[in-house]
């Protein structure tokens, strides 16, 4: 009897949701769409921008150093113990008009003949000369050398020398040369020369340069 009762109320029930044009729900439905993340970065941090500033360095006074005057300054003299020394002070230049004590003159002369002497003249008012026949003394002395004359080498080396104030010769260079050998040779015979007679400036001897071609001939 009770499960009629239900029976007839559900029926009931139904006809009136009909009459009404309401539609009950028979299934759960369950939205399709999917689902949407939306991701929101975190922003990053700002760096901070330090400007680095010119420093401003204020210059120091410098206060100049009072001098000292001369007789001031301390002199230390060193006796031939090497651990032995003294101590003295040193006199100033008004200090010799006190005293009796005369200045020494100084003569430039002696200067200007030891400059004069070491002094080399490229022209003088006389030139050196050879005493004798140099082309012969040349001939006589000079040594050709066996790998340039099987090699044909042939030529003029110029020499280049001083002739002291004494006929001496010395620093004798080669100024344009022709092959090893050659220029040696040429040197070799230079060097060996005998006294020349010296150049001559205001009725004195003086070192001068000289030149001298050396010719290498084969027959």
């Amino acid at each position: 009897m009770p499960r009629l009762i239900y029976l007839v109320l559900f029926c009931l029930m139904a006809l009136n949701v009909e009459a009404q044009g309401l539609r009950l729900p028979t299934r759960r439905q369950h939205s399709t769409a999917p689902a949407v993340r939306v991701t929101v970065k975190k922003p990053a941090p700002q760096r901070k921008v330090v400007v680095n500033r010119p420093r401003v360095v204020k210059p120091r006074s410098v206060q100049p150093r009072p001098s000292r005057p001369v007789s001031d300054y301390d002199v230390y003299v060193y006796d031939d113990c090497p651990t032995a020394k003294k101590k003295a002070k040193s006199k100033s230049r008004n200090s010799c008009e006190d005293s009796d004590c005369e200045e020494s003159e100084y003569d430039s002369s002696d200067d200007m003949s030891s400059e004069n002497a070491d002094k080399i003249y490229t022209i003088a008012e006389q030139m050196p000369s050879f005493k004798g026949n140099v082309n012969a003394w040349l001939a006589s002395h000079l040594q050709y050398p066996a790998v340039a004359a099987e090699n044909g080498i042939q030529g003029r080396v110029i020499v280049k020398f001083v002739v002291e104030s004494d006929g001496s010769v010395s620093q004798a260079q080669v100024v344009r040369g022709v092959d090893p050998s050659l220029d040696r040779e040429a040197l070799r015979v230079v060097n060996c020369m005998p006294i020349w007679n010296p150049g001559m400036n205001h009725g004195k001897p003086a070192n001068v340069w000289f030149t001298l071609p050396i010719t290498f001939k084969l027959q």
